[in-house]
Order: C-alpha cells, then structure tokens, then sequence
C-alpha cells in the first residue's frame, strides 16, 4: 500500500500502464470518447451488502486476475464531522500500520499491489459506506468506477463489450444504463423527471 498526492494519481492514470485514460479538468477521468460506454449503481443501505458489493466489484477481472489499483478519494469531507470523521480515522490507522502517516489532505490517494486485495477491499468499503467520492481504477482492467456522493457509482468502460460483461458481472445490483454521468442541460421539466429517476 501506498499513497499519493493527486498529483502523482494523474500520472499513475494516464502514463504509468494506464495510458488509454484521461484526465480533464478538475481531474474528470474518461478513456477520452465522444460517447461513454457507462452505467450506475446504486449502493446498498446495509452495511453487510456494501462488504458484499466491494467484493464482487474486486472480483470483476479479466482472466489476468486481481492486480491491485488505485482508489482515489476526491470528496471524503461529506456530511457531519462528527459522523465522518471515523471514516478518516479507519483510512489513516490502516495507513500508519503500514508507516505511512501522511493524512487524506496531503495524499487523497492509495495505490494497491496485487497482494493487497483485503486492504483494497477495505478502502472501498469506506468510500461506500460513508458516501464520498472518488475512483477505483484497476490496475490491469479497462474499466474504472466513479463513485458519488450521492451514494451510487459509475462503471466507465473502454469499449462496448467490456461495458456488457461488467453489466453482467453486477446484474444482481440493478445496474441503470440510461443515465449519463454527467448529464446535458435540461428544461425545469426535463429536470424533474431525470430527479424522480436519480
């Protein structure tokens, strides 16, 4: 396990194996198309089905097999302190077990080997449970998750049928294709009808 600032994350996505990624402003990563291929999660309410949900989505590999990835933690400051600060405690006690004492501010980043999937798992978990956002980029996928703090996530892959074997994958989560991750300008009315459906 080790952290990154987001400046060493922006490297890690788009020249260190991951080259196909992009970054846009505000640190937006996209494979760079016109038309994303893309759908949503919502995460579950209960806590056991979050663990659950964090371990299928480690699961989703091709037949290389786990390789560890990136989370990237972008907005961890949602809510009440008092209810997220345990949160930071959890990210920054696993950290300092691994000599690693710099906080969420410094380096909002951990980069996974592929011998640490329990620690990954757990850093995903944290992201769900507590609502913020961020991203989980496998290291050796063509895929990434965007997660929200509107406690749901995007699954954002390279080419069409990587998008169906994913929708596959988690099928059971009720995944949600006709949702755009960063939806166009809409009427008052529009905007309605898109809010009943987020």
């Amino acid at each position: 396990m080790q952290s990154q600032s987001a400046k060493e994350a922006r490297w890690w996505c788009t020249q260190g194996g991951k080259s196909d990624l992009r970054l846009a402003r505000q640190d937006v990563l996209s494979y760079g198309k016109r038309k994303e291929q893309t759908f949503r999660v919502k995460n579950p309410s209960e806590h056991r089905m979050m663990v659950v949900l964090a371990h299928e989505i480690l699961t989703i590999q091709s037949e290389r097999g786990f390789s560890g990835g990136l989370i990237w933690f972008r907005m961890w400051e949602v809510g009440s302190p008092e209810l997220v600060k345990p949160g930071w405690k959890i990210i920054e006690s696993m950290r300092r077990a691994q000599g690693d004492l710099r906080s969420l501010d410094i380096a909002p980043v951990q980069v996974f080997r592929e011998d640490e999937r329990v620690e990954l798992h757990a850093f995903l978990i944290q992201m769900m449970a507590f609502g913020w956002s961020g991203y989980y980029v496998p290291s050796a996928e063509d895929f990434f998750l965007d997660f929200r703090t509107s406690e749901r996530f995007f699954c954002v892959a390279k080419s069409e049928e990587r998008l169906k074997t994913l929708y596959s994958s988690l099928e059971s989560w009720n995944p949600v294709k006709e949702i755009s991750r960063f939806p166009k300008a809409t009427s008052k009315s529009e905007a309605a009808k898109l809010k009943t459906v987020l």
